[in-house]
């Protein structure tokens, strides 16, 4: 075969392979841009559901649990069924289930819609990536992971910004139903073009599953719902309390069995417990309470609009994303610890900073704090990632996964929960009403202070922890 010939080849060869990766990327797409959308529109969702805006923590908790919930058993389900069909009817139940949001007409109707949402997004993000790593070859992974990469993140950095322009100009309802046509389109062809990919299944830990699965939902909802909801602070501490113990047997019932759905085990790596604990706490502050707060802040506290909020949480997203031109520049000069620790104190400072913003303060400064504030916070992100897989055993690399990814779910609704009840705390101190601008204040100073203090448990890392990834050579 002629040089010409074997191009024309390789190009007709790779159009089944760009198809697939447009057919991921457009789900990574939907999914990325629902979840940062519906942060702007907060106030203005609650008003429609005659609920108070803090209460929608409700509705946050249960997408995040019910990810951190269905997460595990993602992987099973596309070995026994198939990745087409798992993958397929993961689109749908999200599709439908934002067709119950769009149509929720008070606050337990939308919650449940949200959880529904969770676990079907706990189902296609794990399994598009499998579809990729099983259905390209290696040579082609870089190219492939890009391509679907960079739509999810456009649909972070412009979720905000979509958000506000919708709520503003027409209904909170169509944040969801945007979702439907989009759906449709990817079950279509992912019938057409994702392959089966049914693998001889292993055995399920399905006990483990439910146990572990139950006692995170009690403890998430438990806590959520302790600083004031539709649940009795009794029933909240009862749910606490059951969630507790059924953690405490799984953990007991984990440590006998061969393959458990979440092996704790691997918490004994130093560099993967620092990664994953001090990783709870800043997504916890980051994903979860900042990003609750903040929209909040600024049209309850502020009186801004639903645009004017998505515009300057924008410059937040777009820290995120310039992250990606210094990481690894900075984690190769400093090293991992080094830049944990300081980075540790640098984002907890940027959100303590946001205490001192005020309704009159100039756009420009909130612009520029914020940008700075996403750019700490990924590099927290991504360096932690990267540090817990730094000594991880390629054969424990899958389990391992998925402990860190229901920890990144949990982490989130505990952050809410957290800010929820800071903020009303602060109120109910104060004796004013919730949406005073100085229990913004307040909640952000409480929000800043967990976060920093993870620098204590990082500083307790080897100077050289983490060195043959980041290529780091500590002096002496």
């Amino acid at each position: 075969m002629g040089g010409n010939e074997k191009a024309s080849h390789d190009r007709r060869s790779s159009r089944p392979g760009l198809i697939l990766q447009a057919v991921v990327a457009i789900a990574f797409f939907m999914e990325s841009i629902d979840g940062s959308i519906i942060s702007t529109a907060l106030p203005v969702i609650a008003a429609s559901l005659h609920v108070a805006p803090v209460q929608l923590k409700l509705a946050y908790a249960s997408y995040f649990l019910a990810m951190a919930t269905f997460i595990p058993m993602s992987g099973w389900c596309a070995d026994r069924f198939g990745a087409r069909v798992v993958f397929c009817a993961s689109i749908a139940v999200f599709t439908f289930s934002s067709i119950a949001c769009a149509g929720a007409t008070n606050l337990t109707s939308f919650v449940i819609a949200r959880g529904v949402q969770g676990m079907a997004g706990a189902m296609m993000f794990p399994v598009g990536r499998m579809i990729l790593v099983r259905s390209m070859p290696k040579s082609e992974f870089v190219r492939a992971f890009a391509n679907v990469t960079i739509p999810s993140t456009i649909g972070a950095l412009s979720g905000p910004v979509l958000g506000g322009v919708i709520t503003t100009y027409w209904d909170w309802r169509w944040l969801f139903w945007i979702n439907v046509p989009i759906g449709m389109l990817i079950i279509v062809a992912g019938l057409i073009c994702v392959p089966v990919l049914k693998e001889p299944s292993s055995k399920f830990d399905l006990w483990g599953l439910v146990i572990s699965g139950a006692s995170l939902c009690c403890l998430g909802f438990g806590i959520t719902s302790l600083s004031g909801g539709h649940l009795q602070g009794y029933t909240a501490l009862l749910l606490i309390a059951i969630g507790a113990v059924g953690l405490w047997v799984y953990f007991r019932r984990a440590a006998s069995q061969t393959a458990p759905v979440l092996d704790l085990r691997l918490l004994t790596i130093a560099t993967y417990r620092t990664g994953i604990v001090s990783g709870f706490v800043i997504r916890a502050a980051g994903a979860g309470a900042f990003s609750f707060l903040l929209p909040l802040t600024l049209q309850v506290g502020f009186g801004l609009t639903p645009l004017q909020s998505g515009t300057l949480t924008f410059a937040s997203a777009a820290g995120f994303f310039a992250t990606k031109f210094v990481a690894t520049g900075v984690l190769k000069r400093f090293g991992f610890r080094r830049v944990l620790v300081v980075n540790a104190w640098l984002g907890g400072l940027a959100i303590g900073c946001l205490a001192l913003l005020l309704p009159n303060t100039p756009h420009a400064i909130i612009l520029v704090m914020l940008f700075a504030g996403g750019l700490s916070r990924c590099l927290q992100y991504m360096a932690l990632d990267t540090l817990s897989y730094s000594n991880m055993p390629p054969s424990a690399t899958s389990r391992a996964s998925t402990v860190a990814s229901v920890s990144k779910q949990f982490s989130t609704a505990v952050g809410v929960a957290y800010a929820a009840g800071m903020l009303q705390a602060v109120a109910f101190l104060r004796d004013v009403r919730i949406g005073d601008v100085e229990n913004f204040r307040w909640a952000f100073l409480m929000v800043a202070l967990p976060a920093g203090a993870t620098a204590l448990l990082i500083r307790r890392l080897a100077k050289d922890a983490g060195s043959e990834v980041s290529g780091h050579r500590p002096a002496g």
